[in-house]
């Protein structure tokens, strides 16, 4: 007697629900990662780096472009839970593929592209790579700048961050002078 091959059910890809649950699982990850409760955030910011890893390719473009979106912070994510606790190797290499993503979605001439720039130079640093460190630093700093103006309050985090490794370079009145440019766009706009 035959028996008929049965096919698996095929699982269909909501990508409303995906998006969903992958947020939720961030959310509780930052949670966790503001805590400093770092293994637990690792662990979720994991899971939600394999769900968005597991994604299939989607034939809308924008909802494609989130997806790979959620993927490189995913990854960004992780990458900062690693760098919180030292792994600076392990940080470094998902920084640079989180990065890439971004570079592949939106440019070099974006927010999100410039932030991970800043954050493998804040890597870069913490490794003692401050030549490196600078460049990205530099590159990040002119990129937001061109997009959002000279005086927006959100270029002070990139400046302290750029400053703190003037001061281990010893350049300290560059770092004295981007500090004061944060400390006056934060007053401006507060």
């Amino acid at each position: 007697m035959d028996v008929p091959f049965l096919e698996a059910p095929r699982m269909i890809f909501n990508y409303q629900e995906e998006l969903s649950s992958w947020k939720k699982k961030i959310e509780e990850a930052n949670r966790a990662y503001s805590k400093r409760r770092y293994s637990q955030a690792e662990v979720q910011f994991l899971d939600a780096l394999k769900q968005a890893e597991s994604w299939p390719e989607v034939e809308d473009k924008n909802e494609q472009t989130e997806l790979q979106s959620a993927l490189s912070k995913s990854l960004n994510n992780l990458a900062a839970i690693f760098h919180a606790q030292g792994k600076y190797a392990m940080a470094e290499e998902i920084y640079i593929r989180s990065l890439a993503i971004k570079k592949a979605l939106f440019g070099e001439e974006s927010l999100d592209y410039a932030l991970n720039l800043q954050n493998l130079a804040a890597c870069f640093s913490a490794k003692g790579r401050y030549d490196e460190a600078e460049k990205l630093f530099t590159e990040s700093l002119a990129i937001r700048e061109r997009l959002l103006g000279k005086d927006h309050p959100e270029l002070s985090t990139t400046l302290r961050n750029f400053a703190l490794l003037l001061k281990k370079i010893g350049r300290h009145e560059d770092a004295t002078t981007m500090e004061a440019r944060a400390t006056n766009l934060e007053k401006a706009h507060s």
